[in-house]
């Protein structure tokens, strides 16, 4: 699916598979130690086994062509149109680059002009540069229209935030100031969305150009088997689509970010030096002129190309390490919560990504940025129902969007403390709540009669399995 459909939800799919795995494990030490109570995550894996079955049935019946075989079990030869492929996936990821920096751009000079507009009092300069803002997102979205397809409702949001910050800076009302700063704040929750959104397209695009690997890796196979029977130029197509789909796959693993979707080892098989070598035995390939220096050329470069295939496996998406091992009763926002922790931990002072780098100033600012986005995201459905939320949310804002965090070190780290707790009684109260019982009891009489009984045998056919 990840390699076919570029719009698929690859990052849904992954995470309730990961979590019926975890289920079953739950399950299988259930059934060792004490049966009856392996029921309940026997349960919540077939749940969530169902839910994975109907995203496959969804994207089949919506891509029927995408998944056959036109191949008559043969290997599928280089896909023709690969230097177009790699073209329109590296386009599309500058144009996601672009517009999250025109967000981000758009959102500090919201903040600035909120700051110079003087309360009650009508500014025409202010209003027409508030009015030229609007003007460039709304332009960019129309000439560049597919990262903006999944993020309607928010681009709405921003664009009347904004609209609403123009009238107030032309009729010169009190509420200036405000309705400024909720234009940034849409803003980023916009800039916040696409760079969800663009997590989950890369994640589909590393499997296509995965794929691609797969193929030229095949195709060096073949040569390495029957020489004699490629020409330079096929020899030479072969290197140039491994080259290119390892270079785009490079750029994916080691973009900042890029650790929520695959470990150290993908990072690590896709480094410069490892890049470099990948390209001087593609080289090699090119250049080779008789048939056994072809099938030499070729075996080393498929060596190359399987350890990359081999590190992408065991770089598997963060998102199903994430998920092994996590009771799925903690809720969705769990992930996102995490995320919160390990980034504000990051930007305490003397703090570092993790890997023993020391951030950088830029870093740091988007850190700051991704760990409240993660942090309103993980707290979504509680916002306005836990006052404990909105205060914690409100002192999250004020930390989170200071220019240096470095001035008030102690403050962040109470806000940390806070999360971490908040996080905790929420898992707690989770997991004392009484199991659902559409799950877990089958209530005859709600089913209708025509066909109960065989309902109840379907039902029994799955207890079974």
């Amino acid at each position: 699916i990840a390699s076919e459909m570029e719009h698929a939800s690859v990052g849904d799919i992954l995470d309730n598979l990961a979590q019926a795995e975890t289920e079953l494990g739950h399950a299988t030490d259930a059934l060792r130690q004490d049966p009856p109570a392996a029921r309940s995550p026997e349960q919540q894996a077939l749940a969530h086994l169902v839910t994975t079955r109907k995203s496959l049935q969804k994207a089949i019946s919506d891509n029927p062509g995408a998944f056959g075989d036109g191949s008559g079990g043969e290997p599928l030869p280089p896909v023709a149109d690969l230097p177009g492929k790699l073209k329109q996936i590296s386009e599309f990821r500058d144009e996601e680059k672009a517009a999250r920096e025109l967000l981000e751009k758009l959102s500090a000079e919201e903040r600035s002009l909120a700051q110079r507009v003087k309360p009650g009092t009508a500014d025409p300069g202010l209003a027409a540069r508030q009015k030229e803002l609007r003007s460039q997102l709304n332009d960019f979205r129309a000439a560049h229209p597919r990262p903006f397809e999944g993020a309607k409702k928010e681009s709405r949001g921003a664009d009347s935030a904004m609209n609403k910050a123009r009238d107030s800076l032309e009729k010169g009302e009190l509420s200036a100031p405000e309705d400024l700063r909720h234009a940034a704040d849409a803003l980023d929750r916009l800039a916040g969305k696409l760079g969800r959104q663009s997590q989950n397209e890369d994640l589909a695009r590393a499997y296509q150009l995965k794929e691609m690997l797969d193929r030229q890796a095949g195709q060096l196979d073949k040569m390495q088997k029957s020489p004699g029977s490629f020409s330079g130029e096929q020899a030479g197509q072969t290197a140039d689509g491994a080259k290119g789909a390892a270079k785009e796959l490079g750029e994916i693993a080691n973009e900042p970010g890029a650790d929520d979707l695959f470990g150290p080892p993908l990072k690590e098989a896709l480094s410069p030096e490892k890049q470099k070598d990948l390209a001087s035995r593609m080289d090699a390939l090119k250049q080779a002129g008789t048939p056994e220096e072809r099938r030499q050329a070729a075996a080393a470069g498929e060596e190359a190309l399987d350890e990359v295939t081999e590190a992408f496996e065991k770089s598997a998406p963060a998102i199903v390490q994430g998920n092994r091992g996590k009771n799925s009763l903690s809720g969705q926002g769990e992930d996102a919560l995490d995320r919160a922790l390990r980034q504000i931990a990051s930007l305490l002072p003397g703090g570092n990504t993790g890997d023993g780098r020391i951030l950088k100033p830029e870093d740091r600012e988007r850190l700051q940025k991704e760990a409240l986005e993660n942090l309103r995201q993980g707290l979504e459905d509680r916002k306005g129902k836990d006052r404990r939320v909105d205060a914690l949310l409100l002192d999250a804002e004020k930390e989170l969007k200071k220019v240096d965090l470095a001035v008030d070190g102690p403050r962040l780290k109470r806000l940390l403390e806070q999360i971490e707790q908040l996080r905790v009684q929420i898992a707690d109260a989770e997991l004392e709540k009484p199991k659902d019982p559409s799950m877990t009891h089958i209530d005859p009489s709600r089913l209708p009669a025509t066909y109960r009984e065989r309902i109840q045998r379907y039902f029994q056919k799955l207890s079974e399995k």
